[in-house]
């Protein structure tokens, strides 16, 4: 209502206004009536109210366009962040994808380089398979000529023990003769050796009727029991042991040496005697096959 008072106030008391308002509304009657002008002020008037009205929409909407212009602003800001975060998270990622390609290589080259030692370690086990083979081999060929050697030992024997019969002396003389120069060493005279035997009829210590045979000799307190072979094996040192404790209780034999002499023995006679504390004296050693004992 502020504006139709001015309007009105001006009409009334300013005729130059009057004039210019009569001149833009077309109207040069100078004859026109208030009532007139009234009536062409109040359609001025709603004319203005409503473009206020529009201008007041206007700014309403231009009020509600800048609110979502910030609504706007504020949500491309987020946007922009969120994207911003997105591109750190992308660089994060890819970042990760760089190690996990870097990792990937690595495992690639590991997994190779354990392909190429196994293919060597297979080079290798089949070498060794075949060295094995080869020695497999050999050792049959060992054990064969080992055998023949015990046949062509076992036909010697065989053979001086023959020879000892005709001559009328036993096998068994004369392989104590031949370790005779050994037995010296030792301080032991041949000469001196006395044979001494027990049966065990009652089966006292073993199976009944079973026959304890060995050399003894007796000196500066100490006794000496003596096994005197041309070969020795495993259960040959085992027996004379046996031996050398029946005929000890029999006899009552105190502090006891025992002696086993031999011109050849097998590597487990001699590990044996060192089992049992028997002193083995031999010219040579044969290897026999640890699986056929």
């Amino acid at each position: 209502m502020e504006l139709k008072d001015q309007i009105i106030r001006l009409i009334k008391e300013d005729a130059e206004f009057r004039k210019a308002l009569t001149e833009l509304l077309g109207l040069f009657d100078i004859n026109v009536t208030i009532n007139d002008l009234k009536e062409i002020l109040k359609g001025i008037l709603d004319t203005v109210n409503k473009l206020a009205e529009a201008q007041r929409k206007s700014e309403e909407r231009l009020s509600k366009l800048e609110e979502n212009m910030a609504l706007l602003a504020e949500a491309q800001k987020r946007t922009e962040e969120k994207i911003a975060e997105l591109v750190e998270a992308q660089k994060r990622t890819e970042e990760r994808l760089s190690k996990l390609e870097e990792a990937q290589r690595k495992s690639e080259e590991k997994i190779a380089e354990l392909a190429e030692a196994q293919r060597k370690s297979e080079e290798r086990l089949s070498k060794l398979e075949e060295n094995m083979a080869l020695l497999a081999e050999a050792q049959k060929r060992l054990f064969e000529k080992v055998e023949e050697m015990d046949k062509d030992i076992k036909r010697l024997d065989k053979t001086l023990s023959n020879l000892g019969n005709r001559w009328g002396v036993s096998y068994e003389y004369l392989i104590r003769n031949f370790f005779a120069e050994v037995l010296k060493q030792e301080g032991i005279d041949v000469n001196y050796l006395n044979r001494f035997t027990y049966k065990d009829d009652s089966g006292t210590y073993g199976l009944k009727g079973t026959i304890y045979e060995i050399d003894i000799l007796a000196k500066d307190s100490k006794v000496y029991l003596i096994e005197v072979k041309s070969r020795g094996e495993r259960d040959d040192i085992e027996w004379f042991n046996i031996k050398c404790e029946v005929l000890s209780k029999v006899f009552n034999f105190k502090n006891t040496i025992k002696m086993f002499l031999a011109v050849s023995v097998d590597n487990q006679a001699i590990k044996r005697a060192e089992e049992l504390g028997i002193k083995l004296i031999y010219g040579e050693i044969y290897e026999v096959d640890q699986a056929k004992t």
